[in-house]
C-alpha cells in the first residue's frame, strides 16, 4: 500500500473519531524512518534559516525529545593518519574511510541544492547486504545543532561530542552507535548514518572526516 492509499483507508477508518489522524499519520511516519533513512521534513531549509537566527519553536511531534542523559563515549575528529587518501567529498566534508566493500561514488543524491541562505548536500554510499552510509551535509550562517533538530527527525538522541564539540548519537548498541549529528564548525551540521552494523566503523568514519 502506497502513502496515498494508505491516507485515504486511515481517513475512511477513523471518520467518526475524535482525533487528528493527519497528526497521528505524521508521527507514524516518523517513526518508521528511524528504521530507513532520517529525511527532511516537508518545511525545508529556508525554515531551518529561520529558526537558527529567530529561534523558532517547532511543536513536539516535529522536535524529538531531548530528555535523555545517557552518554555515548566521544568521537574523534579529523584525525586520519598521514596519506590517508579523501575517497569521497561532499559540500567541503572530505572522507578518508569507508567499510570494506562500500562504493566510494554515491549510489544517491537524495539533495545538492544551494539557497540564498545555505546549502543541503546528502549522498548514499551502498555496501553489500543492502547497507548504506549516509552523510548530509547543511550550511546555513547561524544554524546550531538545536536548530538543525527542531526541523529534522533524528530519533532517541543521546549526548556526545564530536572533536570536543556538541554531539548526539542514536540507536546506540554495545560497541558505539548508527547515527550521529554534529557541527565540526559554527553554521555547518553534518548528519551521519551508517547501516553498517558495527559501530567502530561509524568511529572510523568520523574520525577520518575532515573540514
Amino acid at each position: 500500500m502506497n502513502s496515498t492509499d494508505f491516507e485515504r483507508a486511515a481517513a475512511s477508518a477513523t471518520h467518526d473519531v475524535p482525533f487528528d489522524a493527519a497528526a497521528t499519520l505524521t508521527a507514524v511516519r516518523a517513526s518508521h524512518r528511524r528504521h530507513t533513512r532520517v529525511r527532511r521534513i516537508a518545511v525545508g531549509l529556508p525554515v531551518a534559516a529561520v529558526l537558527a537566527v529567530g529561534a523558532v519553536t517547532i511543536p513536539s511531534i516535529v522536535a524529538p525529545s531531548m530528555t535523555t542523559s545517557t552518554a555515548t563515549a566521544a568521537y574523534r575528529f579529523d584525525e586520519a593518519p598521514a596519506g590517508v587518501p579523501v575517497v569521497a567529498t561532499l559540500d567541503g566534508l572530505s572522507l578518508r574511510y569507508l567499510p570494506a566493500g562500500f562504493n566510494p561514488t554515491p549510489a544517491l543524491t537524495d539533495s545538492d541544492t544551494s539557497y540564498e541562505s545555505g546549502s543541503y548536500s546528502s549522498h548514499s554510499f551502498a555496501g553489500p547486504d543492502g547497507q548504506e552510509v549516509n552523510v548530509t551535509v547543511t550550511k546555513i550562517p547561524g544554524l546550531t545543532i538545536d536548530s538543525y533538530l527542531d526541523i529534522n527527525w533524528f530519533d532517541d538522541p543521546r549526548p556526545t561530542k564530536v572533536g570536543g564539540r556538541e554531539a548526539f548519537v542514536n540507536e546506540v548498541s554495545a560497541d558505539g552507535a548508527s547515527g550521529l549529528v554534529f557541527s565540526p564548525q559554527d553554521g555547518v551540521v553534518i548528519e551521519l548514518h551508517a547501516d553498517t552494523k558495527r559501530g567502530d566503523e561509524l568511529r572510523t568514519i568520523v574520525e577520518y572526516m575532515s573540514w
